[in-house]
């Protein structure tokens, strides 16, 4: 990333901060079980497609059980193109507080370097059971702590569109993704190539 590039995300980042100045309430319960499997990411904004996920599309996430309340992460997506090249990242995540404040969670990528960052599900969408009979909620709205990466994540994108992105696009409005925090929708075609 250029320098320029990172000090105009820095920049706008420290305006995001100054002007929400808050945190918004995250879910008050969270069934993990059900929030372990796929996620198609719909939706993302400038400060994530700005660094972590920069020419990215096809983006996904996939969240395992690795026991004693430790979350395995894969993130993938394609770069430029739905046939592009695969970039791909691990890491884990966990709940600090599982009882209090289970929708809290710290994510950390051991090849990025540094510490662990927050997680925070600030709204989930209904449990809808699967082929498989299992139970796994349909939506996911993923920020952090001062509400400056935004990503919304799916279990399907076709049933995404049809049946919740217009209640989604309603909450993040008003809960201030707006301006230069506003959802971009990330490229999900049927020319994906998902692993």
């Amino acid at each position: 990333m250029s320098p320029y590039v990172s000090l105009v995300v820095l920049l706008l980042g420290c305006c995001t901060i100054s002007r929400a100045q808050r945190q918004l309430p995250t879910v008050p319960e969270l069934d993990v079980a059900a929030y372990l499997g796929r996620w198609y990411q719909m939706y993302a904004n400038i400060f994530s497609y700005a660094t972590f996920e920069r020419n990215g599309v096809c983006i996904q996430a996939t969240y395992g059980d690795k026991g004693g309340g430790v979350i395995s992460v894969w993130n993938t997506q394609r770069l430029f193109e739905p046939d592009g090249d695969l970039d791909a990242l691990k890491g884990v995540a966990y709940q600090s507080d599982p009882d209090n404040s289970p929708g809290i969670l710290s994510v950390g990528f051991p090849n990025l370097g540094g510490g662990a960052a927050p997680y925070w599900i600030a709204k989930l969408g209904p449990k809808l059971t699967g082929s498989d009979g299992v139970d796994r909620y349909e939506y996911s709205i993923v920020t952090d702590n001062v509400s400056l990466y935004l990503y919304v994540l799916a279990r399907d994108p076709d049933r995404y569109r049809i049946n919740y992105d217009s209640e989604v696009q309603e909450w993040l409005s008003t809960n201030g993704f707006t301006g230069v925090n506003a959802p971009i929708e990330t490229l999900h075609v049927p020319e994906c190539i998902y692993v």
